[in-house]
């Protein structure tokens, strides 16, 4: 109700419902593409965990016993028998998420639970011996894994630590914070809509994004998008948006495709005037930080604002642009 929208002063309803209509005609790349490898990767995996203090047990015979038998033999482990049969060890399943745009060598963290069955007490002081993490699916009642994906180790962090309950379980599941490592970087990009597929599209979404977004590949400067084929173009990172994926993909979502100069100019009074209303000031923020350096004036007069939803967004947005 405070919106100046209802305010005498203000401009009339209908007049600012028809410069939201206009700014809309505007062709954006979230019009005609939408992104894919978006989403976050689970990967999981089985492992040893040694260094426990008389808490673990020797794990009964199991699927999930033979792939950490083949594991130990891949790392070449000696005794292993013997090993696995120690109280001080404990067979654990490791998982972990990785997320979109991450790089081979980026860290996540690892999530450990003793499996069902296992008489283990607790993985207090436990540390996670290297495993090999895959994503794994079930294609026509089979299971299956792709390729290693992350590999984990590191110190437990068992459950119970973090939370006064009398819950047993919390003992025998835990965290290894930062223990896991991606192996292999995650691609995204976008998929050009089957009605608008062509070579033309897809080379002017690649130009759109290429102008706004560049990065070092190699120690040259190049554009974010690479255009694959008629309806798909692959898309790298950008420094800025290592933290958060979800901003980046929406920023690219919101840049303008095949606008002239002059049409841009006429956007930039409309962005304006759109970013001071409370209830368009998030899109126009997102949308001006898409422009990228020639918006950066509209939005120092966002953090102007005396509405403080209106100062954060133009804040937001400036903070990105750095």
């Amino acid at each position: 109700c405070s919106s100046p929208l209802f305010l005498a002063q203000s401009p009339d309803v209908g007049e600012f419902e028809k410069l939201v209509e206009e700014e809309a005609t505007t062709k954006f790349v979230g019009d005609i593409a939408s992104p894919w490898g978006d989403r976050w990767l689970k990967i999981e995996g089985v492992a040893l965990v040694t260094q426990l203090s008389g808490t673990g047990s020797n794990p009964p015979p199991s699927p999930l016993l033979e792939q950490l038998k083949k594991e130990m033999q891949t790392h070449e482990v000696r005794g292993s028998r013997e090993a696995l049969a120690s109280t001080d060890t404990a067979m654990v399943m490791v998982g972990g998420y990785i997320p979109p745009g991450a790089q081979k060598g980026d860290t996540f963290d690892l999530k450990v639970v003793v499996p069902p069955r296992s008489r283990t007490e607790s993985l207090r002081g436990g540390w996670v011996m290297p495993a090999r993490m895959r994503q794994v699916m079930m294609i026509e009642s089979s299971l299956h894994s792709g390729n290693v994906a992350g590999i984990g180790q590191g110190e437990i962090l068992v459950d119970a630590l973090f939370e006064t309950s009398d819950d047993e379980t919390k003992e025998t599941q835990g965290r290894v914070i930062g223990g896991g490592v991606v192996m292999q970087p995650r691609q995204f990009g976008l998929g050009i809509f089957d009605e608008h597929s062509s070579v033309r599209t897809s080379s002017m979404i690649g130009a759109a994004i290429n102008e706004r977004f560049h990065h070092f590949d190699r120690g040259e400067q190049s554009g974010v998008a690479k255009p694959l084929r008629d309806n798909q173009v692959e898309l790298a990172l950008h420094h800025r948006y290592k933290h958060n994926f979800d901003r980046y993909k929406y920023v690219i979502l919101n840049i303008a495709v095949g606008e002239t100069p002059a049409e841009r100019s006429v956007r930039l009074l409309k962005l304006d005037r759109m970013l001071h209303e409370p209830i368009t000031a998030q899109r126009a923020a997102i949308r001006l930080e898409a422009i990228g350096d020639a918006a950066v004036p509209i939005l120092r007069k966002g953090i102007a604002s005396s509405d403080p939803e209106v100062r954060f967004y133009a804040a937001e947005a400036l903070a990105y642009l750095d």
